[in-house]
């Protein structure tokens, strides 16, 4: 697994689905879990932004 510099003293988020008893647990939790990538996940190749922040910085400029 491929760890960027946040994760080190961020916890790592990890998609937990083996245990889902259902569709509808399994869409909650990706639901879940792209929530976190794309609004929580701070990345150091997008100048230290997480992908939503980085894409409204992207359209305001």
């Amino acid at each position: 697994m491929y760890l960027e510099a946040y994760d080190l003293i961020a916890p790592i988020y990890e998609l937990e689905y083996k245990n889902c008893t259902s569709i509808k647990e399994l869409r909650a939790r990706i639901d879940d879990y792209i929530a976190y990538y794309n609004s929580s996940r701070y990345q150091w190749t997008l100048k230290k932004m997480t992908p939503d922040e980085f894409r409204g910085h992207l359209l305001v400029a």
